[in-house]
């Protein structure tokens, strides 16, 4: 009652003596640890089966900002009270004022041909670009579709983007279809979002369904419980 076990990439930290109930604990873990699921289980250990719990504790996630204008600040914001580990870049010191930015973590000046120098986009990170100039939007658009991340939404129309990414391939890069899979253009769900406020909200909602896996679907059109059962 009450014996826990950690398991941090291949390393295995418990009070939990050797044995059937432990080797069976980390093989549970790791299949967890793979498909990112809580559950409850049961395992078999010398004297009997035990109920665990076996829980996926994650690290806070990245959010990278490209754009530092007063729309980027009610997204900041929220996405900080989400519990974001936050970076805003900006090509320039212009923009709104640093002290509007003080939830992220990192406060970057690093235009798109020198971003790459500076910054690393995690796999599990998003980015959100919205500089409000083609050039920049450009520059930052391939910086984050060459990296691994997860998800990539750009601000602005469909059309705009699309003359982006032709402008990129007549530079010589195109980016492949799980690539263009990660790209979100137009950003955000379709809430009817007209402000600053309610557009942070369309496009942060966008990035938890897309981390989570989930459809985004309104939860009174789902049949079953509003989360699968743990067992």
């Amino acid at each position: 009652m009450g014996r826990r076990l950690l398991l941090d990439a291949d390393e295995v930290r418990s009070d939990l003596p050797a044995g059937p109930l432990r080797d069976g604990l980390r093989e549970a873990a790791q299949a967890v640890r793979r498909d990112g699921r809580t559950r409850a289980e049961r395992i078999e250990g010398a004297t009997g089966a035990c109920e665990v719990l076996l829980e996926v504790i994650r690290p806070p996630r990245s959010l990278v900002v490209f754009g530092a204008g007063q729309d980027a600040v009610p997204l900041v914001k929220l996405a900080a009270a989400l519990g974001f580990h936050l970076t805003v870049v900006s090509n320039t010191s212009g923009g709104a004022p640093a002290d509007l930015f003080q939830e992220a973590s990192v406060r970057l000046t690093a235009s798109p041909s020198a971003v790459r120098e500076k910054l690393f986009l995690e796999p599990d990170a998003a980015v959100v670009i919205m500089t409000h100039n083609l050039a920049h939007d450009q520059g930052y658009l391939r910086f984050a579709l060459e990296s691994a991340c997860e998800y990539v939404g750009i601000l602005g129309p469909r059309a705009r983007t699309e003359r982006l990414l032709n402008e990129l391939a007549e530079e010589g890069f195109r980016p492949s279809e799980a690539r263009r899979a990660a790209l979100y253009s137009p950003i955000g769900l379709h809430l009817g979002a007209e402000q600053p406020e309610e557009i942070a909200l369309s496009i942060l909602a966008e990035v938890v369904a897309r981390f989570s896996g989930a459809d985004a679907q309104s939860l009174r059109l789902r049949p079953g419980p509003i989360h699968p059962r743990v067992s």
